[in-house]
């Protein structure tokens, strides 16, 4: 199989290289491609040294596999030039998503990526930790409402991001006042910013997409909101969630349920300090889930805490889906 990497030079495309080394190279031919202003020489591919190209109009010819690890604003244009080239695409962007394009979750619905689909979309990192934790919960007790607030570190922006908040702390820890912004709308450096993507009326998109995202992969209607936190992180995402549920459950339920789920660790011994953390989930691709418990306030409702390394649990979903490809 012929893939191509665009965004290869970025966070979630080098992951995706990664995790892809550890398959069978040798069934595997890569390119690598990087949008404008991201160009590098090259990226490592196992012991192979594969030069980093930019994307033009016969850039995916007699390729298989067009991989968009790329911000939303190049998505579709990117994926018109791999389309017409007959190259099926995947984006992690969410940009692509419509009625008629599967949004696929490797532990939820792998059977609807195959080769008949033009494109295929890797939903949102905050999704596939949510459906992951929400599905087996939702077969149980019957869920009736979401509320969720995210804490999201700058990694899900890109590596100037990464470097702003490394700019802006080493600045602050030394004493100095002023700040060089530009991957943000303010200061990220010891701060946190209560909006992590474009406002759409009232919500943000990626609050939005949370609430349509997991409706379309569980394939049920219910209430669903979320607050998205910029955090002054470098790796990890993190929810605090508040499920209710239609049907009697309880936290002791709950655990056990969670402990048989699929790229799902329970790590929640509050007692001991035992509980999960975007530094301790970071280089890891597992969904950690702690602090489960019954809420005060409401009757048949649960809150717990959930965390992920977003750009590997990102890479492991891509990486799935082109492993079901590829065994067409």
């Amino acid at each position: 199989m012929h893939i191509a990497i665009v965004g290869a030079t970025g966070n979630l495309g080098q992951d995706i290289i990664d995790q892809l080394s550890s398959l069978n190279r040798g069934n595997i031919t890569l390119s690598a491609f990087a949008t404008e202003g991201s160009m590098a020489d090259s990226v490592t591919f196992g012991d192979q040294s594969i030069s980093i190209e930019e994307v033009k109009e016969d850039s995916f010819k007699d390729t298989d596999l067009a991989i968009l690890a790329v911000p939303a604003q190049f998505a579709q244009n990117i994926a018109d030039i791999a389309i017409k080239s007959n190259t099926q695409v995947i984006d992690a962007s969410g940009a692509l998503i419509d009625e008629k394009t599967p949004l696929v979750l490797y532990n939820s619905n792998i059977n609807d990526a195959d080769g008949s689909k033009k494109v295929i979309v890797s939903p949102n990192p905050l999704v596939q930790q949510l459906v992951s934790v929400l599905a087996p919960l939702d077969k149980s007790a019957d869920i009736k409402r979401v509320v969720t607030s995210t804490y999201q570190s700058v990694s899900g922006r890109g590596k100037d991001a990464i470097a702003e908040l490394f700019e802006q702390s080493a600045n602050l820890l030394s004493g100095q006042d002023h700040m060089s912004i530009s991957s943000f709308s303010t200061q990220i450096g010891f701060n946190c910013i209560p909006a992590t993507s474009e406002f759409i009326g009232e919500h943000t998109r990626e609050e939005l997409q949370i609430s349509t995202q997991t409706q379309i992969l569980m394939h049920k209607q219910f209430p669903i909101t979320a607050s998205c936190i910029q955090m002054p992180t470098f790796i990890g995402y993190s929810q605090a969630v508040s499920i209710e549920f239609n049907n009697h459950i309880d936290s002791t339920k709950v655990r056990q349920i969670l402990e048989l789920a699929e790229n799902v660790s329970v790590l929640d011994n509050p007692k001991n300090d035992e509980y999960s953390t975007p530094y301790g989930a970071a280089e890891t691709s597992s969904i950690y889930v702690s602090r489960i418990r019954n809420d005060i306030s409401n009757p048949n409702t649960i809150n717990l805490w959930i965390v992920s390394d977003n750009l590997q649990l990102s890479a492991l979903n891509i990486v799935n889906i082109v492993k079901k490809l590829s065994s067409h």
